[in-house]
């Protein structure tokens, strides 16, 4: 939408400008995802919880655009009972230090993306 007033012109293009936020939240979003796989991957790794290795080939990364979210983990019943441990195994948690131990690496994905978008 375009208005003429003498010698100036306004349009109006925050349909433009909200299409390009929603497009670089997503980018991030999906930048996050790549990290925190990644990184509860590592902590896998470093506690050793690779028997087969099917956990660590499952953990992934979904983008939730609706709520600007990532839900990141694993559908491997078991991968609950590492997490959380049982009455007979202790907690092995992976999904949480793999993701709280990096929220500042998240963030400044985050304020790159956006900025740079």
């Amino acid at each position: 939408m375009a208005i003429s007033a003498g010698n100036f012109t306004i349009v109006d293009n925050s349909k433009q400008v909200l299409q390009a936020e929603e497009a670089a939240i997503k980018a991030a979003l999906t930048k996050i995802g790549i990290a925190a796989k990644r990184n509860i991957q590592a902590v896998v790794l470093d506690k050793g919880i690779y028997d087969t290795g099917d956990l660590y080939r499952t953990i992934d990364y979904e983008v939730n655009s609706a709520a600007q979210s990532v839900d990141v983990g694993s559908p491997q019943n078991y991968a609950t009972f590492n997490e959380l441990g049982t009455v007979k195994m202790a907690a092995r948690p992976f999904v949480k230090p793999g993701v709280m131990d990096n929220v500042g690496e998240y963030k400044d994905i985050l304020e790159d993306t956006l900025k740079n978008a």
